[in-house]
């Protein structure tokens, strides 16, 4: 996070964008999760703090979604257009809940809650861009949000479901986490710039 924090400051260093110090709030609160991840082994409570600091980055790139938006485009949002379409982000959420629910203490089951429900409105609020920002965009965005999910969903599958870690498990949330936040990174420096340039 550190150095995809740094590659968008190099990148966007020259433009006033509003959704820069957002952006860098995203990252903090990212980075701070990664750090409180290392230590969950330790005591139980470093969890929450996880679950905590990644609510926060994920709250921040919901807000940033929002305002990385093209205002000048006429059409209406595509959940506004087609409301059936965020179904399949219901379901998930509320899928992956009651699947942990049954492994999860009284304290968990409200943080785990208010982490599924932000983490399933940052992916459906990336999925909501579409057509109101070039292709290219929303393309990386939306890919980036569900490789998010699925790292996350692997962390809370491999911490609560089994009792051994699955097989190669921090290969595979490492492997979908970097380039969730590489391409999250990527979209909003192309918004960035873009905008700059339409100014």
């Amino acid at each position: 996070m550190v150095w995809i924090g740094f590659y968008f400051f190099l990148q966007t260093q020259i433009v006033s964008n509003s959704i820069k110090p957002l952006v860098y709030f995203a990252f903090l609160f990212s980075w701070l999760g990664d750090i409180f991840l290392m230590f969950q082994g330790v005591n139980p409570l470093f969890f929450i703090i996880v679950l905590a600091s990644f609510l926060v980055s994920q709250i921040k790139y919901i807000l940033v979604f929002n305002k990385a938006i093209d205002n000048s485009k006429s059409q209406k949002s595509i959940f506004k257009a087609m409301p059936y379409l965020i179904l399949p982000f219901l379901f998930y959420g509320v899928f992956f809940y009651i699947l942990l629910f049954p492994y999860l203490d009284m304290i968990l089951k409200i943080a785990v809650l208010f982490y599924a429900i932000a983490l399933v409105g940052m992916s459906a609020t990336a999925f909501n861009r579409k057509k109101m920002t070039s292709k290219k965009s929303w393309l990386l965005v939306f890919i980036g949000a569900i490789l998010f999910v699925i790292s996350d969903s692997l962390i809370g599958v491999n911490k609560f479901l089994f009792s051994e870690p699955l097989t190669y498990d921090e290969l595979l949330i490492m492997g979908t986490y970097i380039p969730a936040q590489y391409l999250i990174m990527m979209c909003l420096v192309s918004h960035i710039k873009i905008d700059s340039w339409s100014h």
